[in-house]
């Protein structure tokens, strides 16, 4: 039955599915994205907290990539790790500057979800990562 639901994937998607390994050891992601296996929960975890925050398109794709290029240990302590990367980096694409990221929406998405400050989530990320996308 395994088998048969792969090739129906294949079929429906046109790819492999994301949990299935290539032999040179990468995973192909929902959006076409390459994930190397150790990362597939990474970028899993990262579409599931954008989606739950309404965060689509351009900008979750943008932060998607963001969550697997940077490395995340200073979000793992006061700010929920992958989930507060995802985010934050979400406000570096979508708002101009951190005034505009402090009253948006996600403020009150990420306090409501992740159960953290979202100012001070906005003014980590910003500060850090801010000049990135300026």
């Amino acid at each position: 039955m395994e088998e048969r639901y792969e090739v129906f994937f294949r079929l429906q998607h046109g790819r492999q599915h994301p949990y299935e390994r290539r032999s040179n050891g990468y995973s192909e992601g929902w959006d076409g994205q390459k994930v190397r296996q150790e990362d597939v929960w990474k970028f899993c975890r990262a579409h599931i907290i954008l989606s739950r925050a309404d965060v689509n398109g351009p900008v979750k794709e943008w932060a998607v990539q963001k969550v697997m290029a940077e490395d995340l240990q200073g979000f793992s302590r006061y700010y929920e790790g992958i989930d507060g990367a995802s985010i934050g980096f979400a406000t570096l694409y979508k708002y101009d500057d951190v005034e505009m990221a402090n009253d948006s929406y996600l403020v009150e998405e990420a306090e409501k979800m992740l159960g953290i400050d979202g100012e001070k989530l906005m003014d980590y990320v910003w500060r850090k990562y801010g000049s990135d996308v300026r």
